[in-house]
């Protein structure tokens, strides 16, 4: 059953920025305190840039845990939110020690 009623819903910047903080940490697998994230308005997208370290992987080169991750965040933050993200530019600010489980 649809309830039709006029208004608004908007999600604060606050609440994406969270958000994207959280499925990037995700994604990354990194630890959410150390993924900074800022978003801002592209003509109705949102551009998202990504300060993280990266943790060790002797299988596969950043540039590819990248991508790889660059896609899952997109996707997952779309789902989530309902707002497109037009970009999402990642910055890696070091490299952590390998670990097996990642505190969340």
């Amino acid at each position: 059953m649809s309830i039709d009623r006029p208004g608004h819903t908007r999600i604060s910047r606050a609440a994406l920025t969270h958000t994207v903080q959280a499925v990037a940490s995700t994604a990354l697998e990194v630890p959410g305190d150390r993924v900074s994230v800022q978003v801002q308005d592209d003509d109705g997208g949102l551009a998202v840039q990504l300060s993280t370290p990266m943790s060790g992987d002797r299988t596969r080169s950043v540039y590819e845990r990248i991508d790889t991750g660059r896609q899952r965040i997109g996707a997952e933050a779309e789902r989530i939110t309902g707002s497109k993200l037009s970009r999402i530019d990642v910055t890696v600010t070091g490299l952590l020690p390998r670990t097996r489980a990642v505190p969340r």
